[in-house]
Parts: structure tokens; C-alpha cells; sequence
């Protein structure tokens, strides 16, 4: 068998299977040719290829979410993916900047259209994707349109016509859009499937979680490092714990000040430490209960201001204890010596007022001897 491809008469392909065969009729040989339509089934296979290919494009996406060390190898593995599946020549992430009011590119396959790596928001393509909210494929004769009614206005720096355009909204969990994933044609010629504005559609969801994930990922890395600046450099320790009493952090630069390693208990529960009667213990399960509880510890010839606060979670219930020592040993010698002046200035005062005392009542005692004498 063999397939060809006939041209119907309204213009479009028929894929047909061609077979022969040699048999024998009356002494004779003939060729039984037969002919099958195989356009349906083709299409169906290649609808069956092309989602298959899809489920592999969103599922590398997503693996690149966690194992892409950096965002430029996150956009450059989008990048690929998309060229799996459609033309992808010329192709742009594009993301608002909101600090800046300006659209950035962090990454483009593109030496062609000298679209600026950032230039403040207009009325460019992505805004217009942007405002329209869903993917849309935009032909030369839509793009006239919107240049026409004003809605479209090609940017200073691009010195090349983009004709065809097809672009995919990027937004966040919380419905926000912030910005788009762009593949352009500079030809008349159509290049983009019908297919190809649903794909990228898909695809651009699963970026819009890829770019969020990364995001959070340097956010909390960035929020990781000022935390470990902060404890590293006052005196304070930090721990917390969760219900059961175990501690799940407990950190600062104070530890090895009370004979600690940083880490050292984490795994260990408070109630397995002390005491049932000792004050730690009781002000855990005060915070547990969900009372914010304020004392004034010593450790190790140490002074320690400890705040205990209550742990909750997103539902409002207490999952733990989050918990601070701040070392005032300074301020709290201070007091203690101030202590010591102010009782040493009252007793001295106690003793001037007893001398004082004495001193008068012999005074009262030598008068009244006088008066006496002075009588007889």
C-alpha cells in the first residue's frame, strides 16, 4: 500500500491509501487496485500525537519550575517547549513591571524585530493580549484595524511590521495578569494553525504557575537571607514549636552564649526537657492555650527578655508556639545596679533619719534639764 494525497475539487487534501493486487481471472492476470480514504484517520492520529506531545511539553514546563536554577533557564526550556509544538521562530516573554510602569523582556528569540529589552507601557501588542484577557491569534487584517481605531501602535524601537501575532495571557493564582508569551510572523503567509491559539493558551497557564512558583522561591530565599542576617547579628534567639511542644526552629546568635549549637534541639520537645512544675513548661501550654506570655530569664549568668506567642495557622487555630529571647543582660545589670545604689541611698537615708532621730531626742532630753533648772 502506499498513500497519496489528491486535491478535491473545493480545494482541499485527501489523504488516500493506494493498494494492488495481482489475480487470476480466467487464465488471466488482472491488478485489483483498491483505494481508501485515510483523512480521517490520519487527523485523528495526529490529534492523538499532538496532545501526547502537549501532555510531555506541560510536563517538562513544570518539572523546569523546580529544577531550573534560574529563571533564564526556566524561559529558555518554555522557550524549547513551545518550539515542540508550533512555530516559534520569533518568540518573547514579556512581563509587567508595575514599580516601573514599563513591559520587560526577559527573554526573546528574536534578532529580527529589535523589540526594546524594556519600554514603558503603551499600546503595544502585549497590552493589548493583556486587556483582552485570553489567547488570540491577531492577522494582518485585525492588526490594520486596530492601528487604525488606535488601539495598536507599533513601538518606537521596532523597525520591523510584525503581520501575524499570537499571544497568551500570563496570570497569577489571583487572577492577575502580568504579562504574555508572544510569537510573531513578519510574512503575509499564514503560519499559525487554528490549534496553535488554544495550545499556547495551555501552555501559557502552566508557565504563569512555573514563573509564579520561581518567584515565591526567590522571594522566600530573599526573605531566608534577611532573616539569617537578623539573628546572626542581634542578640537574640529565635525558636518555634509546633502543638505537640517539639521545636521546629531554633536559631541565634546567643545559642553558644547558653552552651548550644544552633539546630541542637530541633526534634526535641520542651515537655521532655523540663519538668511538669517548671516555668518553661507552664508558659508553653499558657501560649498554647492562647496567651501571650512576657518574663524576664536567666540563663547562664544571662538575662533574657522571652516573649512566647501563640502559632496559628490559615484557620485561625493554634498550631504552635513561636518564641524570642532577647539578650538585655547590659540593660538588665544596669537596673540591677541602680537597684543596688537606690538601697544603698535609703539606707543610708534610713540610718542619717535614725541618727537624727537620736540626736533630737537628746536635744528634747537637755532642754527639759534646763527648763528643770531654770524652775528651781
Amino acid at each position: 500500500p502506499e498513500l497519496r494525497v489528491f486535491h478535491h475539487k473545493n480545494g482541499a487534501e485527501v489523504l488516500v491509501e493506494r493498494a494492488g493486487n495481482v489475480i487470476r481471472i480466467d487464465g488471466r492476470d488482472m491488478l485489483l487496485s483498491t483505494m481508501r480514504d485515510m483523512t480521517e484517520r490520519k487527523h485523528h492520529e495526529e490529534v492523538l500525537r499532538r496532545s501526547a506531545e502537549m501532555q510531555s511539553v506541560l510536563r517538562e514546563i513544570a518539572e523546569a519550575a523546580v529544577l531550573a536554577p534560574t529563571m533564564n533557564e526556566l524561559y529558555a526550556t518554555v522557550y524549547r517547549m513551545v518550539g515542540r509544538v508550533m512555530p516559534a521562530k520569533l518568540f518573547h516573554i514579556n512581563l509587567l513591571d508595575e514599580a516601573t510602569g514599563e513591559i520587560v523582556v526577559p527573554y526573546k528569540a528574536d534578532d529580527v524585530t529589535l523589540i526594546p529589552e524594556r519600554r514603558p507601557v503603551d499600546k503595544g501588542m502585549t497590552e493589548y493580549i493583556m486587556q483582552l484577557g485570553h489567547a488570540a491569534h491577531i492577522t494582518p487584517a485585525e492588526m490594520d484595524r486596530l492601528a487604525e481605531t488606535g488601539e495598536y501602535t507599533l513601538g518606537k524601537a521596532q523597525k520591523v511590521q510584525t503581520r501575524h501575532y499570537l499571544g497568551a495571557p500570563l496570570i497569577d493564582s489571583r487572577g492577575k495578569t502580568f504579562g504574555v508569551l508572544s510569537l510573531i510572523s513578519l510574512g503575509e503567509a499564514e503560519v499559525f494553525r487554528p490549534e496553535d491559539t488554544e495550545a499556547l493558551s495551555i501552555i501559557a497557564v502552566q508557565v504563569s504557575m512555573a514563573i509564579e512558583r520561581k518567584r515565591s522561591e526567590r522571594t522566600l530565599i530573599e526573605s531566608e537571607h534577611r532573616f539569617r542576617t537578623v539573628i546572626t547579628n542581634i542578640p537574640v534567639i529565635l525558636y518555634a514549636m509546633d502543638i505537640q511542644g517539639v521545636f521546629t526552629l531554633f536559631e541565634g546568635r546567643d545559642m553558644e552564649k547558653i552552651g548550644l549549637k544552633p539546630g541542637q534541639l530541633v526534634g526535641t520537645s520542651i515537655f521532655s526537657l523540663y519538668e511538669e512544675n517548671n516555668y518553661n513548661v507552664v508558659s508553653t501550654r499558657r501560649a498554647l492555650a492562647g496567651e501571650a506570655v512576657h518574663e524576664i530569664t536567666e540563663i547562664a549568668g544571662l538575662y533574657y527578655e522571652h516573649h512566647y506567642e501563640p502559632l496559628r495557622d490559615e484557620s485561625g487555630q493554634i498550631a504552635g508556639v513561636i518564641g524570642v529571647y532577647l539578650n538585655i543582660t547590659e540593660r538588665r545589670k544596669a537596673e540591677i545596679e541602680k537597684e543596688k545604689v537606690y538601697e544603698e541611698m535609703e539606707k543610708r537615708v534610713d540610718e542619717r533619719t535614725r541618727e537624727l532621730h537620736a540626736m533630737n531626742k537628746e536635744l528634747t532630753t537637755v532642754n527639759e534639764e534646763i527648763r528643770s533648772l531654770n524652775r528651781n
